[in-house]
Formats: structure tokens, sequence, C-alpha cells
């Protein structure tokens, strides 16, 4: 997957060469009594909308490929009722500023925080540790979202469905 995602919004080629992780008082000292940086399973996070939002894109490009024979809806709809149940994500959140007022407000309580910077290629060294880990930008264009899923479910169902996938336009 990753090497599919290289030089896409998600892994540009200028990615930054650090990214910081806002936290409370509490949560710095955990970091560093641990010395660990927890991510946090997609089904527990206080905010699921964004989970819900990729859900609805999957059914939407899902929706627009056919192979001629069969809706492939059927099989994106299948796998989509129990997404949480199959689909195993952990997500920690970084920043590339340092000093952003909205992540302030979202992740210090009243300003009592911190901004944790973290060395870019440090982390992918750490990351490549973990097979199954990624670290990659959040795409906010929707017509973007739908291009990259279109290719990924494309790519993931033609050794399922071969040549006859197609999109219906």
């Amino acid at each position: 997957l990753e090497e599919r995602l290289q030089h896409t919004p998600i892994l540009p080629k200028d990615g930054p060469s650090e990214v910081f992780h806002y936290t409370t008082v509490e949560g710095l000292q955990g970091i560093l009594a641990t010395r660990k940086l927890w991510a946090t399973d997609v089904r527990y996070l206080n905010d699921k909308s964004e989970f819900v939002y990729a859900d609805g894109l999957v059914r939407e490009v899902g929706t627009s490929l056919t192979t001629g024979v069969e809706p492939v809806f059927d099989l994106v709809e299948t796998l989509s009722k129990n997404f949480l149940e199959i689909f195993d994500c952990y997500v920690s959140c970084f920043c590339e500023d340092g000093d952003l007022l909205s992540q302030w407000r979202a992740y210090s309580r009243r300003g009592a925080g911190y901004a944790i910077g973290f060395d870019v290629p440090r982390l992918r060294e750490l990351r490549s540790m973990d097979a199954g880990a990624m670290l990659g930008r959040t795409v906010y264009d929707r017509a973007v979202q739908l291009e990259l899923l279109r290719e990924s479910l494309q790519t993931a169902l033609r050794p399922i469905l071969g040549s006859s996938l197609r999109e219906e336009l």
C-alpha cells in the first residue's frame, strides 16, 4: 500500500522534516515515563465522524464500479457492514505546525499542554519495524479522496474480479 501511495498527497515527495503531537501535561508525562507514543483504536475515538465519512466514500466509490455482471457495491456493502470489526486501525495524530491555535484548543486543557516535535525520518525508521504502520498526511480535498480510494479499490478488487472491473460513468 505504501508503495502505491508514494508521491501522492498522502505520501508526498516533499514532506516535512518535523511533525508535532499535541497533548496534555498528563499525556506528556505518560510519553516520557513509558518512552512510547500510543495509538488509539478508531472504534474508541471520541469523534467517529471521520470514520463514518470514510465509510460513506467507500460506498460511493463502490457504487461507481461494475463488473458488467453484478454490481461491485454488493461486495463493498458486505465488507462495510462489519467494517469496524474487520478493519483493525489505530491512529496517532501529528501536525506540521507546532503552534496552531485549533490544536491547542482541541488537545490541551485551556492552553496547558505541549506540542512535542518529532523527527519525521526517525519516525519513518521506527515505523519500518511494523509492516502494518504508515506515516502519512490526511487528505481533506474530496475529489482527491475519491480518486485515491477509486484507485485503491480497483487495485484491491482486480485480482478477485479480473479485467471485467470498470467504472460506470
